[in-house]
């Protein structure tokens, strides 16, 4: 008797103690849009902390936003000659915008971190509100010119992000030299030429694996014809995730989309450039030794991934 009243007491005593206990706080769209906005309210703190650069088209210079006392700025600067400018006037800008839009918009804070130089570096686009506008930097006139496009890391349109390719044992294609004499292709993850006519083959490299391959979409002619730029890729863990887009702007039923999502410890992708000289019949080794010898150079042009080798008129990548 004693027991069942002892259990029948722990009984009421632990609901009790669970509907007395003061229930967690809401969390409510002010402390979101708080939490959101914290990075543009503490980064203007540390003064001139620039972010991630982007490259303009083919070109030396490149722009970037750093931070500035009372808020933000975007300059270009050209890696040839290190000249250094502000990428448009910031006050006619967001006036005209101010104007265009009818909302408030400060010049040390403009609303939005990327921009994409359009007709000649004559005209920048960027996304507001939801929209897509574009400011003629001789006119400072600024117009809308469509809905809003994300922009990826190098500040040009995207939609979803796949890095990669995935690898490829032979390619079903080849890429034909500017002369005319020879084809470049994928076989066994490395890179292999063959003269076109009389379809003898040989390897330019050794060292791709089915984890650490030569990619056919990056492999480059040198406009002689003598030598080859290519990316070896080292893939990482590709994670995706996957959801629905119930209400898409573009059609009434709903969207299923995909997208890589990598999280804090995966494997990124690496890749390293690679310059082949075309000698037939010779030792290329890993790479051969013109490209082990012009690599650093070749870094110099194009760090790891950031674009695909080209070449100049000169022949110099």
């Amino acid at each position: 008797m004693k027991r069942s009243s002892l259990f029948a007491f722990t009984v009421v005593l632990w609901i009790s103690c669970l509907f007395l206990s003061p229930l967690p706080a809401q969390v409510t769209r002010a402390d979101y849009e708080r939490a959101a906005n914290l990075r543009n309210e503490l980064q203007p703190l540390a003064l001139n902390l620039p972010e991630r650069p982007s490259w303009i088209d083919n070109t030396s210079r490149f722009w970037y936003r750093k931070t500035v006392k009372g808020g933000f700025e975007f300059q270009v600067m050209d890696a040839g000659n290190l000249a250094r400018k502000p990428a448009f006037d910031h006050e006619k800008l967001a006036a005209a915008l101010a104007q265009a839009s009818k909302e408030k918009v400060d010049a040390m804070k403009l609303p939005f971190q990327m921009i994409s130089f359009v007709d000649d570096e004559r005209a920048v686009q960027f996304d507001f509100k939801g929209d897509r506008w574009k400011c003629d930097l001789t006119s400072y006139t600024v117009t809308r010119i469509g809905d809003a496009v994300p922009f990826g890391p190098s500040g040009d349109p995207m939609s979803i992000w796949v890095k990669g390719p995935a690898p490829q044992a032979a390619s079903t294609e080849s890429k034909t030299s500017p002369d005319g004499k020879w084809e470049a292709f994928i076989l066994n993850y490395n890179v292999w030429v063959r003269i076109k006519e009389k379809k003898d083959e040989f390897a330019l490299s050794q060292d791709g694996t089915e984890g650490d391959y030569y990619t056919y979409a990056s492999i480059t002619w040198s406009p002689d014809s003598k030598k080859i730029a290519a990316y070896r890729l080292r893939r990482g863990y590709h994670r995706m995730i996957r959801y629905v887009q119930s209400s898409p702007a573009d059609q009434l039923q709903p969207k299923y989309i995909s997208m890589e999502y990598a999280k804090p410890g995966d494997s990124l992708d690496v890749e390293r450039p690679v310059l082949f000289l075309v000698i037939p019949g010779a030792d290329h080794g890993m790479g051969g030794a013109y490209g082990e010898r012009k690599r650093n150079d070749f870094f110099v042009h194009y760090l790891q991934g950031i674009e695909t080798p080209d070449w100049n008129a000169e022949g110099t990548p």
